[in-house]
């Protein structure tokens, strides 16, 4: 899975669209359904020029499920919200993930969304994620 467009949208816009596209490389039809949990990021400093630069470091382990964004998927017209997805043998598919700031989240702050799917198969779970990363911009700071 991968990123094939980040929303260009400024950064104080109240939701995002972020096209993505996952590849069925195997001889058969895959179903996947989709996973979200948020990932707190760490970054070279604290300073707002530095999150909203994305200087991102790296990511602590601590996973929980996100609260603060809300995350939604929809088809690459945005005309239909998808739940699960079936992709044919040696096709790609292509999405949008929806993310939408919640109005309680903390203004000045970086948030990390591991965005994945998971091969419905029966067998053991496999997951391919992306990692999109949100600015939530103080727009009480002068410059803005």
């Amino acid at each position: 899975m991968e990123v094939v467009k980040y929303s260009d949208k400024p950064s104080s816009q109240s939701y995002h669209y972020h096209l993505l596209e996952l590849s069925n490389k195997s001889k058969k039809v895959q179903n996947f359904t989709f996973t979200n949990t948020e990932v707190k990021c760490e970054t070279e400093s604290n300073t707002a020029n530095d999150l909203k630069a994305d200087k991102l470091v790296g990511l602590e382990k601590q996973e929980k499920t996100t609260s603060d964004l809300v995350t939604e998927f929809y088809n690459e017209t945005k005309s239909k919200k998808l739940n699960t997805i079936s992709v044919s043998p040696n096709t790609s598919f292509k999405f949008y993930v929806k993310i939408t700031k919640q109005m309680s989240v903390e203004t000045g702050t970086l948030r990390c969304s591991k965005i994945g799917v998971k091969l419905l198969n029966g067998k053991k779970a496999k997951i391919k994620s992306v990692m999109i990363r949100t600015f939530i911009p103080d727009l009480n700071v002068q410059g803005r």
